[in-house]
């Protein structure tokens, strides 16, 4: 009897893999191809733009190999007519640990872009073509990942006769476009998650900014200063130590809005050598 209970238990174990609903993890991703400009001359690169939209509680992996277990991978099936020359730009992934491997990889969710260095072949004629891709990448959720292979699209490439342009030949065309798009800054991410979320960050460095060298063995120093002062009659040392640190971000505000206008680099003046002479004399 015991042992049907168990060959019972194994049969619904067993069927119970294939009652896996697979459907929304094959459809969690979508995306759309276009291309980075109208005009193309044979010989000239192009920038495919890839825009991924990923479900709500899905990820896959990032292109890069070394960060992730199983890149995102693209190809371009009419490798004749043009071909890949450089590593792809991708919008900034998210590192996540995994249990399973004992490392961390990149992956994507949401809303993320991969811009992927073309060139097109010198013998190519003008006229249109119909340029095909594929592109293979790992469709997660929490608990699994499934590979899909074979998502093919294809463009539309339009090639005028005449002579390429040097601004499109090249790894430094490459460069120069990716300066251009580039990826956010650090600074560029903080203000984008919101207004509160950038005073809250502010604030936090503030209060790390005291423990440095050159601020926190004044603390003391300050304080007790305000305290005696505020010892004597008539003076108030919350007025007088608000009126200090207005001062203070007055003065900082001032020069960084000075700033502002023209090209001017802070770090510039701060390095200056009379600048600094000046700063050690009036100590």
């Amino acid at each position: 009897m015991k042992h049907i209970k168990n060959i019972f238990i194994s049969i619904l174990i067993f069927s119970s893999l294939f009652s896996i609903d697979l459907s929304k993890l094959e459809n969690c991703v979508s995306y759309d191809v276009s291309l980075d400009r109208d005009l193309y001359y044979a010989g000239e690169n192009l920038y495919l733009n890839i825009d991924f939209k990923i479900d709500e509680g899905y990820h896959i992996y990032s292109v890069d190999p070394s960060k992730s277990l199983s890149p995102t991978y693209n190809e371009i099936i009419d490798s004749l007519y043009i071909n890949q020359f450089d590593d792809p730009f991708e919008s900034t992934p998210t590192d996540k640990y995994d249990e399973a491997f004992d490392r961390n990889v990149s992956i994507h969710k949401n809303d993320f872009k991969v811009i992927y260095p073309l060139v097109i072949s010198d013998e190519l004629e003008s006229g249109n073509y119909k340029i095909a891709g594929t592109l293979e990448y790992y469709a997660c959720d929490k608990t699994m990942c499934i590979p899909l292979r074979d998502n093919v699209y294809n463009f539309d490439l339009k090639i005028t006769a005449g002579e390429k342009r040097l601004e499109y030949v090249g790894s430094e065309s490459w460069n120069d476009f990716l300066s251009n798009f580039g990826p956010k800054s650090k600074f560029d991410e903080i203000v984008d998650k919101g207004f509160w979320y950038f005073i809250a960050f502010s604030f936090g460095m503030g209060l790390v900014s005291l423990i440095t060298p050159c601020v926190f063995p004044m603390i003391p120093i300050t304080v007790s200063y305000f305290t005696k002062e505020g010892e004597k009659e008539g003076n108030n040392p919350l007025f007088l130590a608000s009126v200090y640190a207005l001062g203070i971000i007055g003065i900082f505000t001032l020069i960084g809005f000075i700033f502002t206008f023209g090209d001017a680099d802070p770090n510039d003046l701060a390095y200056n050598g009379w600048m600094n002479l000046f700063i050690g004399s009036l100590f």
